[in-house]
């Protein structure tokens, strides 16, 4: 029995379930029946009756399912390039075929005239695997030296794995362990913690990093993986990256990890292609992988821009530093872990205002709940923290920033602060807010200014 609500209050009564009479045969395998319908004001690709993502005007994948009933993720286009590249945020479709293939195309204008995307899409369904969407993409240049090939990489879609479930409790995938695991060049199964700064330092030999045309480069979220095969057919050799900022995982061209200030520009009448498959592993094909496959040797023992330390920090080990503990959210900066300050234990969060004014930029990015999982089911929420000082002097902040909402809509950029003279017990800083229940995206930062040292603890985000 299932009762569905979506971005609304729904009160239900008088609900009654009773015995039916039993039905001896099996229950029917899954009949894909794909087509668009225009609901709660959107664009969306249905499978029957269950919508399994949308397509905003901008031409970009939300709510997109790998599996029926399971949780949804983002695509960031459909016409499948690098970032880098100016195109118009228009929404261009044809659909060529619905029933049970979905087949559709899309077409982009460089802002520049630079060049032209196009992206044809199949989607299909496999018992086995879940929905499998299909991606052939290319680019064609259409003026002399404009543009990097750098800049064209066709294989890159960029999946934003972080949406998860609508519900106000903290969503698993972030408390859970998140490796990117991916098919290597020599048929063994890599894998490493889910951090963007591991790949900038050289964490791993590049021959390590290569994947196998015909594999595959995928995330862990609540102990499934979502991944993005990397068709044989693909001119192109690519490795995995992954970026802690959006919690997106993309493929990048050889050329970006071997000659990056030497890729030259491209010509006009050249053309790049891409072809590649997105969908699911299941939690049991993800440890069987996971037991399989192996760590990079050379992997860095403490690392400034580790992904994964977390607060709080009641189970944090060494054995994998970028994915241990149990917390809600983890946090992306320079600060150390403190096992003899805390304010309901013995493990708080101890930063230096000197680093951060050496380091030049805020304290701490969350890595969490806090990235591309709205709408939020409450109304309004508290988010803050404790913070306790001995000889700083200074200000410590809470910061709102980067929040994006469907449509335009005028707001303040919610944040709370805290003025230190001398030491401070545990106190709370934070603020009440509505935006996470708006908001498609947004992000926090802790920033910490002045002279001394301040410990931080009990991060929260709570519905009222």
């Amino acid at each position: 029995v299932g009762l569905g609500v979506r971005e609304s209050r729904v009160a239900f009564g008088k609900i009654n379930v009773t015995t039916a009479t039993a039905k001896p045969e099996a229950v029917p395998v899954h009949k894909p029946d794909f087509h668009f319908r225009d609901w709660v004001g959107r664009r969306y690709i249905f499978d029957g009756d269950e919508p399994v993502a949308h397509i905003d005007e901008k031409g970009s994948f939300q709510e997109m399912k790998m599996v029926p009933g399971l949780m949804p993720m983002i695509c960031n286009d459909t016409v499948a390039t690098w970032g880098c590249l100016n195109f118009k945020e228009e929404r261009r479709l044809k659909v060529s075929q619905e029933g049970e293939t979905l087949a559709f195309s899309s077409e982009k204008d460089d802002k520049d005239g630079r060049c032209k995307g196009y992206g044809d899409w199949t989607l299909t369904y496999d018992p086995a695997v879940g929905y499998i969407w299909d991606l052939k993409t290319r680019v064609e240049v259409l003026v002399d030296g404009k543009i990097q090939k750098w800049n064209l990489n066709v294989a890159d879609p960029c999946i934003y794995q972080a949406v998860a479930p609508a519900t106000s409790k903290m969503p698993q995938c972030r408390s859970n362990p998140n490796y990117c695991i991916y098919l290597r060049t020599d048929g063994k199964y890599g894998y490493y913690p889910a951090n963007h700064q591991f790949k900038n330092n050289n964490f791993a030999k590049l021959a390590d990093l290569i994947v196998k045309k015909g594999g595959f480069l995928g995330t862990t979220v609540d102990d499934w993986a979502f991944v993005m095969e990397l068709a044989e057919d693909n001119e192109d050799t690519y490795w995995g990256d992954y970026c802690h900022w959006g919690l997106d995982q993309h493929f990048a061209p050889l050329s970006d990890l071997t000659n990056s200030n030497k890729f030259g520009t491209a010509a006009k009448g050249d053309v790049y292609k891409g072809h590649i498959r997105i969908h699911a592993l299941t939690p049991q094909r993800v440890q069987q992988i996971l037991k399989e496959g192996v760590l990079p040797d050379d992997k860095p023992a403490n690392h400034r821009e580790m992904f994964a330390n977390v607060e709080p920090v009641n189970s944090f080990t060494d054995v994998v530093q970028a994915v241990a503990g149990d917390s809600k959210t983890r946090w992306l900066g320079g600060y150390a872990i403190d096992n003899a300050v805390g304010r309901n234990d013995k493990s708080s969060m101890r930063i230096d205002a000197a680093e951060v004014k050496k380091a030049g930029m805020p304290t701490l990015d969350p890595v969490g709940p806090s990235y591309r999982t709205g709408p939020y089911l409450a109304e309004k929420y508290r988010i803050g923290f404790w913070v306790k000082a001995d000889a700083f002097k200074g200000k410590v902040a809470l910061k709102t920033d980067g929040i994006v909402f469907e449509g335009k809509r005028e707001y303040t950029e919610p944040e709370a602060s805290l003025e230190i003279a001398d030491k401070t017990d545990w106190k709370f800083v934070g603020f009440e807010t509505d935006f996470p229940h708006l908001a498609h995206i947004w992000k926090l930062t802790i920033d910490v200014q002045g002279e001394g040292v301040v410990w931080v603890d009990d991060f929260e985000i709570s519905p009222l």
